[in-house]
C-alpha cells in the first residue's frame, strides 16, 4: 500500500510473465517478454474513514490522477513506455498554449502543465516542438475567437460553483478553442495532443494568411508528431485493480529492471505546498486557484527478465517532480 499526500493511495503489483515465440516477435528464438502491471488507485478522502462518493470537497476538486508507468534498466536508462493516462498521452495537457500557472477545472482548456508527470517525461529522452497560441496572447484565458475552432474535448473555463460533482460535464455550447502552433524554438518533453480530426480557416498558425495558400496549420500534425497512441488508456476507476500488459521490445537484455509507476494529481495542496496560480483579470472567475500542489511522486517495483516468469520485490517510493 503506498500514499501520496492525503489523496492518492493504492496497490501496486507488478509481474512479469514470458510468452511463446508469436508474431509479436522478431524470430523463433527469441521470447516474447510481457509486463502486466495491476494497480488500484485511491480516491480523496477528507477522512480516512470516509467514502469515495464526491468530487468537490470545498475548493478542492478530484478529478483522479495523472499516471506514467515505464520500464528502465538496472542504470536508470529509459526502455519502453507501459501506460499514461490520456489527459497527457492524447489530450496535449504537457504541451498545450497558455501559460503553466493558469487555474484549473474540469476539462480546462488552456495551461502546459510541464509538472505533471516530468519525470517520466524527460526519461524517455524525446523533445517536442512547443506549442504557443496563434495570436502571441498566452496570459489570456479568453477573446481568442479569432484563431478558435470547435473541440472536441475541452470545455470554457468554469467556476467553482459551475462544477458538477456528481458529472462532469462541458456547459450545452460548443466550446470553440485556440488549437495553437508549433514554435520550433521552444521544445518540450511533452507531445501535443493527438485528439483532432477537423480544422477551420482559424486553425491557421499566421492570423493574416488565413483564406491564402500560405495558411498553414501545425495542429494538423499534432497527431504525427504524438506518439503515445499505444500506451495513452483512461484514468483507472477509483477501488478496482486496474491492469496494464505490454510487450517490452525483443532487444531487451534479460537481466535487473524496474517499473516505474509515477502520479501526480491537481487539487492537492497541502501547507508545505501551496502555489500562486495567475488570475485573467478580464475572466476573474474562471478556473480555480488551488489546482498546483504537491510535486509528483515515483515508486518503482526491482523486476529480473529471464527465461522464465519471475517477480522480485514490492514497491518503494524512489522520488519526486516538481511543480516548475
Amino acid at each position: 500500500m503506498f500514499g501520496y499526500g492525503r489523496f492518492v493511495g493504492g496497490l501496486l503489483a507488478v509481474a512479469l510473465t514470458v510468452c511463446l515465440p508469436g508474431p509479436r516477435c522478431a524470430s523463433a528464438d527469441i521470447l516474447c517478454r510481457e509486463v502486466r502491471v495491476v494497480v488500484q488507485p485511491d480516491c480523496f478522502r477528507p477522512t480516512l474513514t470516509a467514502q469515495c462518493n464526491k468530487r468537490k470537497t470545498g475548493s478542492q476538486l478530484d478529478l483522479g490522477p495523472q499516471m506514467a508507468i515505464w520500464v528502465t534498466d538496472a542504470n536508470g536508462r529509459f526502455v519502453d513506455d507501459v501506460m499514461v493516462t490520456s489527459l497527457t498521452g492524447t489530450r496535449g495537457i504537457g504541451n498545450r498554449p497558455g501559460r503553466l500557472d493558469f487555474r484549473s477545472a474540469p476539462r480546462f482548456p488552456y495551461g502546459r502543465r510541464p509538472y505533471v508527470l516530468p519525470v517520466w517525461a524527460w526519461a524517455r529522452g524525446k523533445l517536442y516542438d512547443s506549442v504557443a497560441i496563434q495570436d502571441g496572447k498566452e496570459d489570456r484565458l479568453g477573446f481568442h475567437e479569432s484563431v478558435s475552432s470547435p473541440d472536441p474535448y475541452y470545455c470554457r473555463p468554469m467556476a467553482l460553483n459551475e462544477v458538477d460533482v456528481d458529472a462532469i460535464t462541458c456547459p450545452t455550447a460548443v466550446f470553440n478553442s485556440a488549437k495553437g502552433r508549433l514554435d520550433k524554438t521552444k521544445k518540450s518533453p511533452y507531445p501535443p495532443r493527438n485528439d483532432l480530426v477537423s480544422f477551420t480557416d482559424r486553425d491557421c498558425d499566421d492570423m493574416l494568411s488565413r483564406n491564402g495558400a500560405n495558411c498553414v496549420k501545425s495542429s494538423t500534425q499534432y497527431a504525427k508528431i504524438n506518439d503515445l497512441d499505444a500506451v495513452s488508456r483512461a484514468t483507472p476507476p477509483y477501488g478496482k485493480s486496474y491492469e496494464i500488459k505490454r510487450f517490452l521490445p525483443a532487444s531487451v537484455v534479460p537481466g535487473k529492471h524496474f517499473v516505474n509507476v509515477e502520479i501526480s494529481k491537481e487539487f492537492d495542496q497541502n501547507p508545505s505546498h501551496r502555489y500562486r496560480t495567475f488570475q485573467d483579470p478580464q475572466l476573474p472567475e474562471s478556473g480555480i486557484e488551488t489546482n498546483i500542489g504537491q510535486p509528483s511522486v515515483v515508486f518503482r517495483v526491482p523486476i529480473d527478465i529471464g527465461d522464465t516468469p519471475q517477480y522480485e520485490g514490492t514497491s518503494a517510493m524512489a522520488g519526486y517532480g516538481d511543480w516548475d
